[in-house]
């Protein structure tokens, strides 16, 4: 991922209390230089609520510790040394409203040199299959 910003360019559709899973597969740059910084945000369009937030790192729910974040969306930093392996990162909340959800990556690099993205992957399942958070 040369550095810079990969929006998504189609918004997604929520609905209320449909679950959003946000994941993204990410490693080093391999190439032995510097450390990368890689910004992994989402925004709501309009001020809808979201429940249930966690932070995803390789499955497991990282807390985030203060209030649950509310509208614009949250976004969240990783740096990454030049010889870390792939990790799955990203985020999982309950929309509380009908609303429209972007997605932006930015890579914070050196030159031409990059994390690697490998996958990214966004699911939203309606609240009738959605299990309790």
């Amino acid at each position: 991922m040369s550095p810079g910003v990969l929006p998504l360019k189609t918004p997604i559709a929520v609905n209320p209390g449909d679950l959003v899973d946000i994941l993204v597969w990410l490693s080093g740059n391999q190439r032995g230089r510097l450390p990368d910084t890689v910004t992994l945000s989402f925004m709501l369009v309009g001020p809808i609520p979201i429940t249930g937030f966690e932070r995803l790192v390789n499955g497991i729910n990282v807390p985030w510790g203060g209030s649950t974040p509310r509208f614009p969306g949250p976004y969240v930093e990783w740096e990454f040394s030049p010889s870390d392996a792939f990790r799955s990162l990203g985020f999982r909340f309950a929309a509380g409203g009908a609303t429209l959800m972007t997605l932006r990556l930015k890579n914070s690099g050196f030159a031409n040199i990059g994390a690697i993205l490998d996958d990214v992957s966004v699911t939203v399942r309606p609240l009738e299959s959605s299990p309790s958070l």
